[in-house]
């Protein structure tokens, strides 16, 4: 799913959302299979292939003078895991790319049974250069703390704050007030599940730096992805 930079003008950043695509059940999404995939530790299987994909779809964009970032959704089980530093590190090698082209996003659920073990593995991974983004920021308890102490670059702020900015004066206060946070502690600011066209005209005035969600683009394939940034301009060759 693209991100539209609003500064750029354009697509600098996707989103890996996967899906499963079942013989016989049809599509099944990812709020019925991952919870699953957690609580049977089977997320370490799936987390490294996506990345891998992803990377894969990211050294091949590249080949075709498209430079994007891309985001991958990490869980708690794949950020207390002690190899995960070496995996990415490998496959960033691997497609020969840079870590800065990779973006990991964690939930504030995902940082909370073991803190201090999580923390030392967002440094390590900040370390190595990869990027590091709060998802569903707003929606948990603790967020701030984890501004303030974790080595994150990008926060993203829940959809049930970005729904109806432009008529609910509480969403525009919370939304308002995280831009404003981001840009004093020097951190990329995304709006998800953006839809409608005033939305984006709020978050625009705003200077929200990035937008995601239906008002966008909907999710789609790699292969749909180059079709649909060539036929809508949004992103352009360096």
């Amino acid at each position: 799913q693209p991100k539209f930079d609003i500064r750029a003008g354009r697509v600098t950043a996707v989103e890996a959302l996967v899906r499963w695509q079942h013989p016989g059940k049809g599509m099944v999404p990812p709020g019925v299979f991952i919870p699953f995939a957690e609580q049977t530790g089977f997320i370490r299987n799936i987390t490294p292939w996506v990345i891998d994909q992803a990377l894969s779809d990211l050294a091949e964009w590249r080949r075709q003078g498209i430079e994007l970032i891309v985001s991958v959704n990490i869980s708690a089980l794949d950020l207390m895991n002690a190899d995960l530093i070496r995996q990415v590190s490998q496959q960033l090698a691997d497609y020969d790319l840079q870590p800065a082209q990779l973006c990991l996003e964690i939930t504030e659920s995902a940082l909370m049974n073991d803190p201090e073990t999580a923390q030392q593995h967002l440094e390590q991974l900040s370390a190595l250069g990869v990027r590091l983004s709060i998802d569903d920021y707003g929606a948990g308890h603790a967020s701030l703390a984890y501004v303030r102490d974790l080595p994150v670059h990008e926060l993203k702020i829940d959809r049930a704050f970005v729904s109806a900015v432009d008529q609910s004066p509480r969403n525009a206060a919370i939304v308002w007030s995280t831009i404003l946070l981001c840009r004093e502690l020097g951190l990329v600011v995304v709006a998800e599940g953006v839809e409608t066209a005033s939305e984006i005209e709020w978050l625009t005035t705003h200077k929200c730096h990035l937008l995601q969600g239906y008002g966008i683009a909907k999710p789609m394939s790699s292969d749909r992805l180059l079709n649909w940034l060539s036929a809508s301009k949004a992103v352009e060759a360096p």
